[in-house]
């Protein structure tokens, strides 16, 4: 039957589902709670088919399907903890394979849900500018050459220029999800914890292989990402003390499988897992610090000198991955990531930092085939570069980059 559903729902439009999406989400999210583990195992399959056939429907439904995957991974947890010794179908759960399974389709259902937060699906979207703040302005002027001169006066009840019922609806749909992706990480960042801790064991024992600790681990970052971007946009504030702890703790084998060479599926997994937790280092840095100044003295100096050995590791990966050390190209999605880093990594340095990652990402893009999107990429991030550097009016986001340095880049070019 899930073959069949897997053949059928692809071929439909949204909108010719919508009509059934309720009733099927109330059998499933039912199905996701059964005594059996084959049907619960299934309904996972089926929710799976169902997202990608019509994703923003589905998501419409996440205060009733959320739950479910709480009880089914919450479940697992409490068997762990032996809280469930006799026999029971549940304890299947226990297994990595079960638990992946669950955790897989839960990141691909959060990930449905929490895009209307997502700002821009353009490669380079960290490259933007912060928006300028809203001047307000006291007096009420109008100016001729304006469409409308007497619209700011509202003299006639128009509508305020800032606001529209689209507008207002986004800000609506913004803030519930952001309200539930808050209740989801206070429920899934335990198990998200302890799934960690109990799979990253692989790292510390240097026996690294394409098992289920190495695909729990990087599903475990990604669906903390995903979770935390969703409520904390792009920095996780200092007071939230579980996070910046589970950053530390991530930090502690940075970079995974540094001395790796053998499986290419092992190796992909390594760099993409490196990258995102490269991305939120580099993203939380001053979340980061002010842990440090807010904990104790005593803990104060070492926490410091491991906030920047972190980060020195974080560069010499980007240079072994990109520079001349490299051995092999990466994928487009995983240049454009790498980039993220990069450009993080050049910000939070100093000048040689910045000048050597700079010139480690050209390096990457002149062997790219010359039709290649990463080299593209590549092009357009030098673009901005230059743009934020030459730029008249200097811009925030300008790196610390001598402009010799810089031309001697694009005369290369």
């Amino acid at each position: 039957l899930l073959r069949l559903y897997g053949t059928v729902l692809p071929t439909l439009e949204p909108r010719e589902l919508a009509p059934f999406v309720p009733l099927a989400v109330i059998f499933t999210c039912s199905a996701m709670t059964h005594i059996l583990d084959d049907i619960r195992a299934d309904a996972v399959k089926f929710l799976d088919l169902l997202a990608d056939a019509a994703p923003a429907t589905v998501a419409q439904f996440a205060p009733r399907v959320l739950p479910s995957f709480f009880s089914l991974l919450e479940t697992s947890t409490a068997a762990a903890d032996g809280a469930r010794t006799e026999a029971n179908a549940r304890t299947a759960l226990l297994s990595q394979g079960r638990r992946l399974a669950i955790l897989r389709s839960c990141h691909k259902f959060l990930c449905v849900f929490t895009r209307p937060l997502v700002p821009s699906s353009d490669a380079l979207a960290f490259m933007a500018p912060p928006p300028a703040p809203p001047v307000a302005c006291t007096e009420q002027l109008f100016f001729p050459d304006t469409t409308a001169p007497f619209a700011a006066l509202n003299l006639f009840g128009e509508a305020d220029a800032g606001s529209s019922p689209d507008a207002d609806a986004a800000t609506d749909t913004a803030g519930a999800v952001r309200a539930q992706s808050t209740a989801a990480l206070d429920r899934l960042f335990p198990f998200l914890q302890a799934t960690w801790i109990e799979s990253a064991a692989i790292f510390a024992g240097g026996n690294i292989s394409a098992d289920d600790s190495l695909q729990l681990c990087s599903l475990t970052l990604q669906t903390l990402q995903v979770l935390w971007r969703a409520v904390y946009a792009n920095a996780v504030p200092p007071h939230e003390t579980r996070l910046i702890g589970f950053l530390r703790q991530c930090s502690t084998f940075f970079p995974f499988g540094k001395d790796y060479s053998g499986d290419t599926a092992v190796e992909d997994a390594l760099l993409a897992l490196n990258t995102r937790l490269g991305t939120e280092v580099d993203s939380n840095v001053d979340a980061l610090a002010s842990s440090d100044v807010n904990s104790s003295s005593e803990a104060k100096p070492s926490s410091d000198v491991g906030l920047v050995r972190v980060f020195k590791r974080a560069t010499r990966f980007m240079l072994q991955t990109l520079g001349h050390k490299q051995t092999r190209l990466v994928r487009h999605e995983q240049f454009g990531e790498l980039l993220a880093v990069a450009w993080q990594l050049a910000r939070g340095g100093g000048r040689s930092d910045a000048e050597q990652l700079l010139t480690a990402v050209m390096y990457y893009a002149g062997v790219c085939p010359l039709a290649s999107p990463s080299k593209t990429l590549a092009i357009r991030f030098l673009t901005c570069i230059i743009d934020a550097q030459w730029t008249r009016v200097p811009e925030p986001g300008a790196l610390d980059v001598g402009s010799t340095q810089l031309a001697a880049l694009t005369s290369a070019w």
